[in-house]
Parts: C-alpha cells; sequence; structure tokens
C-alpha cells in the first residue's frame, strides 16, 4: 500500500495530520515516506519540544518523572533526556554556522561536527521566538547570562535568515515578558547588520500570534511584544492576512498602564494591507475596557475580515450597527451572555440578497449562556435575513419556553435545507409553569426532509421524550444522521434504554460531561 501512493498524495495526507507523533511514525515507512513527511516534522520543532521545564514549578517536580533507559541500558532521568532534545535540535541548526563562528568559546563544547542528513532549516515556517529562546535557555549551562543567550539566538536567526526561505508566521508567548529585552536586542542587531537579509526574512510573514500557551497568574503592564519592538516591525511587515491573540483569564492588565502601551501596537495593526482572519480571546481578569479597545483597533479591516472567532468572558457590548463585515464567511463566538454586538456582526454580514458575488455566512458557532431584553428572538431574525442557501453549519441559542422563538426556529428548519451540522443550546430550564416547546421542534426536525444534517446535537433540553427521540432517529437512520443529546444529568430508564438501543446513532451525555468548544 505505502508504495502504491506518489509524493503529491503524500504530501496531501501529511498537511491534513495534526499529531507529530502520527507524522514521525509514516517518515519511518520507507525513504519516499520519510521525504515528504520531514517538512510536517520541521516546520515548527520547538513547538513541539518539551520545553516547559524552564517555568519553576514544572521544574520542581522533574524529580518525579519516570526514569527512561537508553540505548546502553543504563537509566537516565527524563531531565537528561530533555536537554539531549534540545541539544540535538540545535546542533541540527547551528551545523551550518559559518566556520568563524563555531571558533567561538560558546560554541566550543557543543557537537557541530556531524552534518544532519537535511538541512532542516529550509524546512521552518514558523518562527516561535519565545519557544526559541527557552529552548537555548535549557541547552545552554548558564541560562543566566542574557549576552550568551542573545549570542546564540543571533547565530540561529542568522541561519533562518539565510535558508528559511518559506517562513509565514510569527510568534510570540505572554507567558514569557521576560523575553522581551533579548528579541529586541537580536532583532536590532540583524537589522543594523543585515538590513537586507532581516527585511526578506520577515517581510513573507503572514501569520501573527500572541497566544499565552499555558496558564500562570501574571501581572502585565504592557502589551507583548513592547511597543520598541512593533516600531521595529512596523517598518518590515506589511502584509499580514491573519492575527491570533490570546489572553487567559489568569493575566491581568492594569487599564491606566495598558493603554499606554497600545500606540506601536495600534501602528503595526493599520500599517497592514489586508487582515482576512481575527482571532481573539481574552479571558475574565483582563479588564473589559481592555479587551473592547483591543477589537477596536482592527475596524479598518471588519469589511475585508473572512474569518472571526471571537471569546469574551467579560461582556461584549460594543457599538457596531454601522460597521460592515460583508466579506465574513466564517463567525464563532463564545461570551457568557448573548448581547446586541453579535447580532450586529450577523447583520451587516449582508449587503445584498441579490447579489450572487457576495456569498454570505457559511459557518455560524455562537455560545453563550444568558440572554438579555429580547435578543433571543433578534438573534434568529438575523439569521433568518442571511442567505438560506449559503450556510451548512449552525450552532447558536435558542429559548424553548418562548412561542415566538419555537415559531421562528420552524422556520429556520424550513428555510436552511443546506445545513449538514445543526446545534441547538436551550439557555434557560423551563420552570413548572412554563411551556416547553422543545418537543415540538424535534418533531419540526424530523418533519422536514430537506435538511440534509449529518451531525444533530441537542444541550439543555429537560424535557424530551424518550418516544419523541425514538421517532426522530429512526426517520433520521436512513440519513445517517449523527445524533447527539446533552440531557439531565438524572437519566432516567426510559433513555437509558433508547441510549442502549440505537447504540452509535444516538449519544447521550450529561450536562455536567460538557465542556463548551
Amino acid at each position: 500500500m505505502s508504495q502504491g501512493l506518489n509524493s503529491d498524495c503524500l504530501q496531501i495526507i501529511f498537511s491534513k495530520l495534526k499529531e507529530i507523533p502520527t507524522i514521525y511514525s509514516c517518515s519511518l515507512v520507507n525513504r519516499q515516506w520519510n521525504e515528504n513527511a520531514i517538512p510536517y516534522l520541521w516546520e515548527n520543532p520547538f513547538r513541539y519540544l518539551n520545553w516547559v521545564a524552564i517555568d519553576s514549578n514544572v521544574l520542581e517536580n522533574f524529580s518525579s518523572v519516570k526514569n527512561i533507559s537508553n540505548p546502553k541500558g543504563t537509566v537516565m532521568k527524563e531531565s537528561t533526556v530533555t536537554f539531549r532534545r534540545y541539544e540535538n535540535l540545535l546542533n541540527s541548526y547551528l551545523y551550518f554556522m559559518e566556520d568563524e563562528d563555531k571558533k567561538k568559546e560558546i560554541f566550543i563544547n557543543s557537537s557541530l561536527n556531524r552534518r544532519p542528513l537535511f538541512n532542516y532549516s529550509t524546512y521552518l515556517k514558523c518562527l516561535d521566538i519565545d519557544r526559541i529562546i527557552n529552548t537555548i535557555k535549557n541547552w545552554s549551562t548558564d541560562d543566566t547570562e542574557p549576552k550568551k543567550i542573545e549570542t546564540i539566538l543571533i547565530n540561529l536567526l542568522y541561519i533562518f535568515m539565510k535558508y528559511s526561505k518559506n517562513v509565514i508566521k510569527l510568534c510570540f508567548d505572554p507567558k514569557f515578558y521576560d523575553n522581551n529585552s533579548i528579541i529586541l536586542s537580536s532583532f536590532s542587531y540583524l537589522n543594523d547588520n543585515y538590513n537586507i537579509l532581516f527585511k526578506e526574512f520577515l517581510s513573507n510573514i503572514k501569520v501573527f500570534e500572541c497566544s499565552a500557551t499555558y496558564h500562570s497568574f501574571q501581572q502585565c503592564f504592557n502589551i507583548y511584544p513592547s511597543n520598541n519592538i512593533f516600531k521595529l516591525l512596523y517598518k518590515i511587515i506589511k502584509n499580514i492576512k491573519s492575527f491570533n491573540m490570546n489572553i487567559p483569564e489568569s493575566f491581568i492588565l492594569l487599564d491606566n498602564e495598558f493603554n499606554k502601551s497600545l500606540n506601536d501596537f495600534n501602528d503595526f495593526i493599520n500599517i497592514q494591507h489586508s487582515i482576512n482572519d481575527l482571532n481573539l480571546s481574552f479571558g475574565l481578569s483582563f479588564l473589559s475596557n481592555n479587551d473592547h479597545l483591543i477589537f477596536n483597533l482592527f475596524k479598518n479591516y471588519f469589511i475585508t475580515l473572512e474569518y472571526l472567532e471571537l471569546e469574551f468572558e467579560n461582556l461584549f457590548n460594543l457599538d457596531l450597527k454601522n460597521e460592515k463585515f460583508i466579506n465574513l464567511k466564517y463567525l464563532k463566538f463564545n461570551s457568557f451572555i448573548l448581547t446586541k454586538s453579535l447580532i450586529n456582526i450577523i447583520l451587516n454580514s449582508v449587503v445584498n440578497n441579490n447579489n450572487e458575488k457576495n456569498g454570505g455566512l457559511e459557518y455560524i458557532s455562537i455560545e453563550t449562556w444568558q440572554t438579555s431584553n429580547n435578543n433571543h428572538i433578534l438573534l434568529l431574525d438575523a439569521i433568518l435575513s442571511l442567505k438560506y442557501q449559503c450556510l451548512t453549519y449552525l450552532h447558536i441559542p435558542i429559548v424553548i419556553i418562548d412561542n415566538e422563538s419555537f415559531k421562528k426556529s420552524k422556520i429556520l428548519c424550513e428555510l436552511f435545507n443546506n445545513l449538514n451540522f445543526l446545534r441547538f443550546d436551550s439557555i434557560i430550564q423551563p420552570q413548572m409553569n412554563d411551556n416547553d416547546y422543545s418537543n415540538d421542534i424535534l418533531k419540526v426536525l424530523k418533519d422536514y426532509s430537506s435538511l440534509n444534517i449529518t451531525k444533530f446535537e441537542l444541550f439543555g433540553w429537560w424535557n424530551l421524550l424518550p418516544e419523541n427521540i425514538k421517532d426522530f432517529i429512526d426517520y433520521k437512520k436512513s440519513l445517517k444522521c449523527y445524533f447527539k443529546l446533552y440531557i439531565d444529568n438524572n437519566l432516567s430508564n426510559g433513555f437509558s434504554l433508547l441510549s442502549s438501543y440505537f447504540n452509535d446513532e444516538i449519544l447521550l451525555l450529561p450536562f455536567s460531561s460538557h465542556i463548551p468548544d
């Protein structure tokens, strides 16, 4: 089977694989598979290296990690194995330094004489700068000396500048704000001494990411990277298409200091030609004025956005009534309360229903757990204003104790016949005297055979009757519809029997097992 796949097929397959161990296993099949898998293994090897040991809390627990046997049969601590990973990774790049640089005292004891099988720097696509620095710190015998770290980083970056012609992504991690001075100093040195090469190297950056990889309580008083770094990048990087920023809830940024740090960040954003993808995620401790302030920095690109993903633990409440999102195809939103601001994004994604060139939203995923005023009705109205022939994925909150909500949900099911995924989240639990339309909506979904749904999910539907679910599943069986239902934690006998009867066709899960996507 492995001999029957040509290189084009293998590259398509490997480009879809996400797990590095899987790609690594593929690289061991034969020489052809190896040559096609290697580029994917080395796009960003620093991301997959176990470098988090630089965190003191993790380091303290390192002695508890199980021992590992080496090929000679002796036992090594995991820390020794990890150090060798750092060493092997860096040596595979540093071998290609100039001979004069190898003679520097800092490299004399390094194993730089063995030529790697490939020049792996040619495969690099992501400059994950904080992970690179942390790898150097773990490898270096003296990670407390910034000049030493900086020297190694400059040599490594110079190699990338010479050989890595496909770098399109630049990443920073605000967890490691202390790296700021090393980055600024190294970038400035390369810009001053190898200006043309440095500009060519960074001018191809299309993706910019500033995301914390794991949570740790930390106070930040400035945006990371710093203003000075943005001043330098502002002159070089002008063609970013995708911008990702993730500030988890463990980070605290103080308003009076934080606002001062946005000037050069704002200039850096506004110098870009066109941003198409925007992904912003802010945790609860990130003060509410800040997340809105950052979102507004991208105002000039609302009209060009095709992909928008937002997560706000605080109230997302901006005046977006007059903003246009006419090129938006993908919208994913996660916040505790459904607000008018989100509804305005959907409404303003429609420019002209008769304009066939403007396709409209194809993917909508909205995860909220409360509504205010009549926003749940306004959300349904906004979705009904879309081009129903375009939308294929829909995940929204609904209120199943509301007659108007039921009627508009029914109309939605009638119109959107191209849906292949549908999920309704009930965000208000029916009380004793409430009307409950959950079974009615399930019947509507059963009756409209034009719905081509292959995956269907319900969350928070307290009073669905087992017989109605059985009728729905029986009807959808011929369509091979996958059905997942999150139900009350107190599973009744009826649901238990139903679950065993339908096996894989229905998945019943308690509310407590639900983790929002």
